[in-house]
């Protein structure tokens, strides 16, 4: 069982779970069979990209930011129907892969997972990649606990 304690404990600040919600590192990478196809050959994989994910209980999927897909060059596969906050529209989908390697989850595959704009830098230039939706929480025990601002994650 891994677990892991958000914010990190050398943080001070006693809103930076209200201001800017439950992130959890993670590292976003090509698609693993790829991955597998380079490891092979003693080669590591062509690009990565270290950050956080925003844990949002109130997303169907998880999704993946545009701006992280082009930097790793990493192309769309699809585009599908969307219904958001926003209202309806239409997503690039993507396949690529992620690691949680603070909760020990080191191969996550992205299969169709939807791009998305995530925004900025978050406070203390926590930059935010990906959206882990509850169809990734599904492994996963999250306690948010307000009055002490904090959020467990635990496998």
């Amino acid at each position: 069982m891994s677990r892991y304690e958000f914010p990190e404990s050398d943080v001070a600040d006693p809103l930076l779970l209200e201001d800017v919600g439950p992130l959890l590192p993670v590292t976003l990478t090509v698609p693993i069979p790829r991955k597998r196809y380079l490891e092979q050959r003693g080669l590591k994989a062509d690009a990565q990209w270290s950050g956080y994910a925003l844990i949002d209980t109130g997303a169907a999927v998880s999704g993946v930011s545009e701006r992280v897909m082009r930097q790793l060059e990493i192309p769309s596969i699809d585009e599908v129907e969307t219904t958001t906050p926003h209202g309806e529209g239409w997503s690039r989908t993507y396949n690529a892969s992620a690691s949680f390697p603070d909760i020990d989850l080191p191969d996550v595959p992205l299969e169709h997972v939807l791009g998305c704009y995530l925004g900025e830098p978050q406070p203390g230039g926590r930059e935010i990649g990906m959206l882990r939706g509850r169809d990734l929480l599904r492994g996963l025990v999250v306690t948010y606990d307000g009055p002490n601002s904090r959020v467990v994650v635990t496998t």
